[in-house]
């Protein structure tokens, strides 16, 4: 399913935005607003009924279930050798762990974590964006701007008027101030 995105880099754009995509028809449910945090969506969740999810909630949320999965983790091990002094040296570079002794050998495991703009990334790309989108909007929302999204389905344009959903939604964005729309 297409998301027709409009970034915003005030509240009242997104306010507007959100009020006239309602008087074209769309839903609440049908609206995605996507914002840093809760300093930045008080008032357009106050004044539109529409939730906003905050950047900052979502990641959070994801790296707790992910560290419930490990799914966010590499996962690394690597044998640890004694040296003539005592020292352990370890066959991972880099990488801090703890070493346990096993049979005769050290085993040295650990987790690093992937990066932050990785997991903001992660977290746009399962609120349905694709991945060009989500870098975009990851830059956006964290410098302080607004992202609203609209689920138009396929729609598509013939070079003339574009009477469909994603053609009306496209048209509010112009309206109401859009610095760029996907």
């Amino acid at each position: 399913m297409a998301i027709k995105l409009g970034i915003f880099q005030t509240e009242q754009q997104v306010i507007h935005a959100i009020e006239t995509l309602e008087q074209e028809g769309f839903t609440r449910n049908e609206l995605k607003v996507l914002v840093k945090d809760s300093e930045h969506s008080r008032r357009i969740e106050r004044q539109t009924d529409v939730h906003a999810d905050e950047l900052r909630e979502l990641v959070e949320t994801r790296s707790e279930a992910d560290d419930k999965e490990a799914a966010n983790d590499i996962l690394f091990a690597g044998t640890m050798t004694q040296s003539p002094g005592g020292v352990y040296g370890a066959g991972v570079a880099g990488m801090m762990g703890s070493g346990a002794p096993y049979g005769g050998m050290n085993l040295l495991a650990g987790r690093a974590r992937i990066n932050e703009n990785s997991n903001i990334e992660e977290a746009l790309i399962s609120l349905g964006l694709n991945g060009s989108q989500a870098s975009l909007c990851r830059d956006v929302i964290v410098g302080g701007g607004y992202v609203v999204g609209v689920e138009t389905g396929a729609g598509g344009g013939n070079g003339g008027p574009d009477p469909t959903r994603s053609g009306i939604v496209e048209a509010v964005y112009r309206h109401c101030g859009a610095e760029r729309i996907l």
